[in-house]
This record gives C-alpha cells, structure tokens and sequence, in this order.
C-alpha cells in the first residue's frame, strides 16, 4: 500500500504547510468562492458606477481560479486512480497467495 502511503503524507504535508485543522482542504474552493461573491458585488455595484475595467479584472481573476480548481481535480482523480490500481493489485496477489497454497 504504498500509494495510500505516500497520498496520506503528502495531505499530511499540505496541511501543515497551510496550518489548519485537520479534515479536507477546500482552500482553492474558498478562493474561487471569494472571487465569485467579489465579482457579484462589483456587477451589482457597476450599475450605479459603471467601471467595466474592474470587473474584467475580477472575470479573469474568477477564470484563474477555476482552472487552478480544474487542475485540483484532476490531480486528487490522478491520485485516486492510482489508488485504486493498487487496491486491484493487492487483491490479486491476495488472490493468487489464496489459490496456489
């Protein structure tokens, strides 16, 4: 299980680096989150004020974050892939060890 290993230290890792509680990392959701809610306040504000620069700004700023998510996910379906391909080699050397006694 050397995959669960190395998985299980590089979240323990992570964690300490951002020195936070332990449970699952959400950091780069709350970053997009934040840049959603600035962005809905700059819109409703831009019909009073009409500042369209900011808001492309904030646009582009709410892209970044949804691609730096995207690459999250695929990185944690990377991991839990290779996780799982180890499971199902585990279980047939378990398999093999059972039947050639």
């Amino acid at each position: 299980m050397v995959s669960s290993a190395t998985l299980h230290q590089r979240v323990v890792n992570a964690m300490s680096r951002l020195e936070c509680q332990p449970g699952i990392l959400l950091h780069e959701l709350q970053q997009a989150r934040t840049a959603m809610d600035e962005l809905r306040t700059d819109m409703e504000s831009t019909m009073e004020y009409e500042t369209e620069i900011d808001i492309h700004d904030k646009v582009e700023n709410l892209k970044s974050c949804f691609g730096v998510l995207q690459c999250g996910a695929e990185s944690i379906i990377g991991q839990l892939d290779d996780f799982f391909d180890e499971i199902v080699e585990g279980r047939k050397k378990l398999l093999d060890m059972c039947s050639h006694r």
